[in-house]
C-alpha cells in the first residue's frame, strides 16, 4: 500500500489515507493542475486490496461527479441559449462521453503501472537488501534492475 501511496501522491492526489487493505484519495477541485495531469478529471478514488488465497484482486474505483456537473452546466446554458433540446442533449454526450472514455483509459493505463510496479517490488532479487523506500524511488524514476 505505501508503494501505491507513494504513486498517486506524485501524481498530484490529494488526502491520501491508507486504512488496512484500503487506501481512498480525493482530488481537490481548486488546485492547479495541468490539463494532461491524470487527476484532473477525477473527484477521488478507492483502491481495494482483496487477499483471496494466494492471489490478490486489487479493485479501483473512481468518483466522476465534476465531470457530470460541469457538463451538465454546460448543456443547460447552451439549451437556455439556443432553445434547443436536441442540440444541449448532443453536447453532453460528446462532453461527457469524450471524457468518461478519456478518463477511463487512463486509469487503466495507470493501473497497469501501479500493478507492474508491485509485481516488480514482489519479484524483486535484490528486495532484502534496500529499503521500501528506495524501492519505490527506483520503480518511479523507471530503473527496475532486470532480475
Amino acid at each position: 500500500m505505501n508503494f501505491i501511496q507513494f504513486y498517486l501522491e506524485n501524481r498530484t492526489a490529494d488526502d491520501v489515507v491508507v486504512t488496512g487493505e484500503r487506501l481512498t484519495f480525493k482530488v481537490r477541485f481548486f488546485r492547479f493542475r495541468f490539463n494532461f495531469n491524470i487527476m484532473k478529471a477525477i473527484d477521488g478514488g478507492e483502491i481495494v486490496i482483496d487477499d483471496i488465497g494466494f492471489n490478490s484482486e486489487l479493485h479501483y474505483k473512481i468518483l466522476l461527479v465534476k465531470l457530470f456537473v460541469i457538463t451538465t452546466i454546460i448543456s443547460i446554458i447552451v439549451f437556455l441559449a439556443t432553445h434547443s433540446l436536441l442540440l444541449a442533449f448532443l453536447l453532453f454526450l460528446l462532453f461527457c462521453g469524450s471524457h468518461w472514455i478519456i478518463v477511463v483509459i487512463r486509469h487503466s493505463l495507470m493501473l497497469n503501472n501501479i500493478l507492474n510496479g508491485i509485481e516488480a517490488l514482489v519479484n524483486s532479487p535484490w528486495k532484502s537488501e534496500q529499503s521500501e523506500d528506495d524501492l519505490n524511488y527506483k520503480i518511479m524514476d523507471g530503473k527496475i534492475p532486470k532480475p
